[in-house]
């Protein structure tokens, strides 16, 4: 079977729609800075990033059924892509109701002044503002299933359209609130999760009013899961230990520094996603592509895209350091003239939108094919090294709120060695080689 599917073409859509996304994003942050201040701002960035952790929560299944989807679409089997969907959807919505049901039973006995560090906000305010969050997270949660799907029939650029979609919402909602509400994290919850929700919802209309013999039915084999579950764990396992890493920046530096000092992080950190936004988005649609290429055993074009991939990462490493050079005025632009920053701090984000970019070449490889047992372990490894690692700088050190990114860059040192060097032998690739 020949490979029919359109790299560029998905890029291209993809790129298009994603930076719109986030020219939109850039342009909202400063409104919800505004809106909010600094230190609410700081709490609602932490409050979002933990409750995200809730799309990572599938058990890792949704990845799995992702892969065993592409092959099914790789050998037309509908019939069995009908059933896999169906299953997928009644999974996700049997997770979300017991989210539901444990935030209901929990968020109001926690002491959250404590846990968010601050006397900013009212505690019944922020135990609101997260179950309400918590809430149109969870049935989301549900519906984003579709961006599964949407990735193993190799049609990614929708994801991008739908993050488009939820940003324009947030943005028209922000300004809204703004001009009309008094600063109110729960009514920025509400906003953000019904952008969120609804874009995801008109994107699955859009897919299934155009592949009518997928929409999903009452067909449930739950050994669909059980077939899954010990890829997807491990599916599990790498997805927290990225959002452990991701989210412990904030956390400590609350801890540390105090709940004002997110939002210069989040400002730099914001800035530097342009990176991890373009390089992802270039990533993104050969996921399945790589599941479809290596089911037709087609390796000549594996060892082709990953050729690529690899001279592309050039292009990402220019991007970042142009970004470092302009960041005092991009950094003034979207804090909005409120936010400070450090060169120390924008060299430090630099390296580890890097280090990551690097990494992710050869990771979006192995989960396509789903060899994922060094991902595995470098992910834990990487967890027990962040904490002591970016607590001991901040401890020994004088780099203030830039030691806590130092100490997720050196955390993300392992899967950046040893990824890179699985996949060269696994393709039968000298590692010194690095043209595949």
């Amino acid at each position: 079977m020949k490979n029919t599917f359109n790299y560029f073409g998905e890029v291209r859509a993809s790129l298009i729609y994603r930076i719109s996304a986030a020219f939109i994003s850039f342009a909202t942050l400063p409104l919800m800075i505004d809106y909010l201040g600094a230190e609410l701002f700081g709490i609602w960035a932490i409050m979002l990033s933990i409750l995200t952790w809730i799309t990572f929560f599938d058990m890792g299944v949704g990845n799995g059924i992702r892969n065993n989807l592409a092959e099914s679409i790789t050998r037309n089997d509908r019939q069995r892509a009908k059933i896999l969907i169906s299953t997928g959807y009644f999974f996700m919505f049997i997770i979300a109701c017991l989210f539901m049901l444990i935030g209901y039973a929990i968020f109001p006995t926690l002491d959250w002044q404590r846990i968010f560090n601050t006397k900013a906000y009212t505690n019944t305010g922020l135990s609101s503002s997260i179950f309400i969050l918590l809430i149109l997270i969870s049935l989301n949660f549900v519906a984003i299933f579709v961006q599964q799907i949407l990735a193993a029939a190799q049609k990614v650029s929708l994801t991008f359209l739908s993050q488009l979609l939820a940003n324009i919402l947030i943005i028209l909602m922000v300004i809204i609130v703004d001009y009309s509400v008094n600063a109110s994290i729960e009514v920025l919850a509400l906003c953000y999760g019904v952008a969120l929700l609804s874009s995801n919802i008109v994107i699955s209309a859009i897919f299934f009013l155009k592949n009518r013999d997928l929409t999903p039915n009452f067909l449930i084999d739950t050994t669909i899961i059980n077939q899954t579950i010990k890829i997807g764990l491990k599916f599990l396992v790498i997805q927290i230990s990225v959002l452990i890493l991701m989210t412990s920046d904030r956390i400590l530096l609350t801890q540390f520094f105090g709940p004002s000092e997110v939002a210069p992080y989040e400002v730099v950190y914001k800035i530097f996603s342009v990176v991890t936004m373009v390089h992802g988005t270039m990533l993104a649609p050969l996921w399945s592509a790589f599941t479809d290429a290596e089911t037709r055993n087609d390796q000549t074009w594996i060892k082709s895209m990953l050729r690529k991939q690899i001279q592309y990462l050039g292009l990402v490493i220019i991007l970042a350091l142009l970004l470092a050079l302009l960041s005092p005025y991009l950094i003034n632009f979207v804090g909005s003239g409120m936010v400070g920053y450090s060169k120390i701090m924008v060299g430090c984000m630099a390296c580890m939108v890097i280090i990551t970019s690097w990494a992710n070449i050869f990771a979006i490889y192995l989960n396509g094919i789903g060899v994922l047992n060094v991902q595995f372990y470098t992910s834990i490894i990487s967890i027990f090294l962040n904490f002591p690692i970016s607590i001991w700088l901040v401890k020994t050190t004088d780099l203030g709120p830039s030691a806590i990114i130092v100490g997720t860059c050196i955390s993300l040192l392992p899967a950046a060695l040893f990824l890179p060097l699985q996949v060269f032998r696994r393709l039968n690739v000298p590692p010194s080689k690095y043209s595949i």
